[in-house]
């Protein structure tokens, strides 16, 4: 979060707010919804993260 004031920075884009989803507590996943599978959505959006600062750095 501190990058937010910075322009152009990847955590000002809709695509890194985007990978922050399955985190939501609205959210539902089936199957993955047992604390032992909270994992998954962890996985997830830590992927998507990763893919995100990575598509960033590619430009």
């Amino acid at each position: 979060m501190a990058v937010l004031p910075c322009e152009g920075s990847v955590g000002r884009g809709p695509w890194f707010w985007l990978a922050l989803v399955p985190q939501l507590p609205g959210v539902t996943w089936p199957y993955a919804e047992a604390v032992q599978r909270r994992a998954f959505r962890d996985v997830v959006t830590l992927c998507g993260l990763a893919v995100t600062v990575a598509g960033a750095l590619w430009v």
